[in-house]
């Protein structure tokens, strides 16, 4: 039988069996960590009896809820973003500063690199190309690590040249981000001919409409009147209206609402 030739068989039956609880769970807790910030569990690939997690009662029934639905990604993360936690606002009080172990406010983080990549992307209009990969490839769809792109590289995309979940440095750092944000890439994308602003102002919309759509296109809202009239002083004190929505995307794309989860 296959079973007497690939012992990998029986292994992976035994894995995703439902009476073997370590993997889900070990699941479990990193979707809690990727939407959460923390894992129940940390480091979060430390899965062991005296190891516990902050709250195992939470754990047991993330793990229950992922074993019934089949090992349902999609229903986990639903769970997880449907619940108070992950909907806390993001600014610590002076009480719980210091209790971060126990998700007392949602923990803002920045977007990792390829989506980072992938909004920048949708938001100018302009999709990387990458080297033997159709166009229209986006940065998360990439099969493998080993892409020249300065892009993912200085935004720390891990390698995968190991296993640890550890490989991937979510550091939050700015520098690092502002200097790319600030580099080539985004002002080519924003300007190009082919890109977002350059087709809306064929389409010949007012600067009120050209201001929504720049909001819509990067930080996924309408601007408030008090930031509408901000930016429309901008585009009218700007050398040409095109050169004050370039400026406006690109400020949006360095703010925080852009570059973070929060």
């Amino acid at each position: 039988s296959n079973h007497e030739l690939d012992r990998r068989i029986p292994f992976a039956e035994w894995l995703t069996s439902t009476e073997n609880t370590w993997f889900a769970s070990s699941i479990a807790n990193r979707y809690v960590r990727y939407l959460l910030g923390r894992g129940l569990v940390e480091p979060v690939d430390d899965m062991r009896s005296t190891n516990p997690a902050t709250n195992p009662e939470l754990l047991e029934a993330l793990t229950r809820h992922f074993v019934e639905s089949e090992f349902d990604l999609k229903q986990l993360m639903r769970v997880i973003m449907i619940s108070r936690l992950y909907q806390l606002d993001s600014q610590p009080t002076a009480g719980n500063v210091g209790a971060h172990r126990f998700y007392p406010y949602y923990r803002a983080k920045r977007l990792g690199a390829e989506p980072l990549l992938d909004a920048v992307d949708f938001a100018t209009g302009m999709p990387t190309k990458f080297k033997n990969l159709p166009q229209g490839t986006r940065a998360i769809e990439l099969p493998d690590a080993e892409y020249p792109n300065y892009f993912l590289n200085t935004f720390a995309k891990p390698r995968r040249v190991s296993v640890c979940e550890c490989e991937r440095t979510p550091d939050e750092n700015l520098a690092q981000a502002l200097h790319t944000l600030n580099g080539d890439i985004l002002s080519t994308k924003i300007a190009d001919t082919g890109g977002r602003i350059a087709k809306l102002l064929e389409q010949e919309k007012t600067a009120g409409e050209m201001i929504e759509e720049i909001y819509l296109a990067t930080v996924c809202r309408i601007p408030s009147e008090e930031e509408l009239q901000a930016c429309l002083k901008i585009i009218e004190e700007s050398s040409s209206p095109k050169e004050g929505y370039e400026d406006l995307m690109w400020a949006l794309i360095n703010s925080k609402d852009f570059l973070y989860v929060k």
